[in-house]
């Protein structure tokens, strides 16, 4: 005969303990990182779970991403077109990945304005956005000549200095 109810314990409980506890803090979603109410790194989680504290300089780095994406979006359309394409750009995205060129992870000239749909295409086929010339590392030296677009002078002017 078949036992109903969930399987036996192999090895029993400690008097006093009704179950299996988590001893770490819980991942959730304001354990994410960014930076709290009163501007302090917040904790974000690990794989492993465990919460370790975000440095000053990620957190400041962030900051600045943010800064020039919210600048660099404003009223943009989608810059590729693809089809599909709805026209309107929700997506600020890097034409040269971040983890293949990290010096150039808040310079505008590494950015496009792309729609949902295109975004989609381009990262799901970068054979596809390559062909296109829009990705890969090929393109870091000409990213880099390229002159810088006005109006990031405040927020970026160590990168005007570098011209």
């Amino acid at each position: 005969m078949k036992r109903s109810g969930p399987p036996k314990r192999k090895t029993p409980l400690k008097p006093g303990n009704k179950g299996l506890k988590r001893t770490g803090p819980l991942r959730n979603a304001s354990a994410q990182g960014g930076t709290g109410p009163t501007g302090s790194p917040k904790p974000s989680a690990s794989r492993s779970g465990r919460i370790r504290q975000r440095s000053d300089k990620t957190a400041a780095r962030d900051r600045l991403y943010n800064a020039v994406r919210e600048r660099f979006m404003a009223g943009k359309r989608c810059e590729l077109g693809w089809e599909g394409c709805k026209g309107e750009a929700h997506q600020c995205d890097h034409i040269v990945n971040r983890s293949l060129a990290p010096e150039l992870v808040v310079d505008p000239r590494n950015f496009q304005a792309l729609c949902w749909s295109c975004h989609d295409l381009k990262t799901n086929d970068p054979g596809r956005a390559r062909a296109a010339g829009v990705y890969g590392r090929e393109l870091i030296p000409g990213i880099k000549a390229a002159p810088m677009p006005p109006g990031y002078e405040d927020l970026l002017p160590d990168l005007y200095l570098t011209l």
